[in-house]
């Protein structure tokens, strides 16, 4: 079979700390259930830009890329445990790099890769991020919305 992904029994939810992300968290451990699949839970991370000569780090966020790390790996258990308790026990994990490219990636041999939906207002990048996955997915990609008027708002 030459050119053709083998899928195996995952469903992986992208989680990035909106509501939307977490109704996608939601519905794909549901799903992974109902199926007997396995369920992984995945963000991405970017390394913090340094400062600029003479400027300052940024106030907010993390000072560089193992606090960036540590971030998004509180961010995916918090994210899971928030949205399916103590008990559950899916594959956690956070990468680095662009968001469109590590879904992407850890979907490459899933059967479905679901996510928040971005909503109205939310930037353009976000937006391009679900364009990139619906479009260069190799396998199902559902995008779950947030209830009306906050799909995309983080928590």
């Amino acid at each position: 079979m030459t050119g053709r992904t083998h899928h195996t029994d995952v469903v992986v939810a992208g989680v990035d700390g909106s509501l939307a992300s977490r109704l996608a968290l939601a519905w794909a451990a549901e799903e992974a259930a109902r199926r007997g699949w396995h369920l992984h839970v995945i963000t991405a991370w970017q390394s913090p830009v340094p400062p600029t000569e003479g400027g300052d780090a940024s106030p907010s966020g993390p000072a560089g890329p193992d606090d960036a790390a540590r971030e998004a790996t509180a961010l995916v258990d918090r994210e899971v445990l928030a949205v399916l308790g103590e008990e559950a026990t899916p594959a956690r994990r956070a990468e680095p790099g662009r968001p469109a490219e590590v879904l992407l990636e850890a979907a490459r041999h899933a059967r479905l890769l679901v996510i928040g939906a971005p909503g109205q207002g939310v930037r353009d990048r976000w937006r391009g991020v679900a364009e990139q996955v619906a479009r260069r997915a190799g396998c199902a990609v559902l995008m779950v919305p947030g209830p009306e008027g906050q799909a995309g708002d983080t928590a």
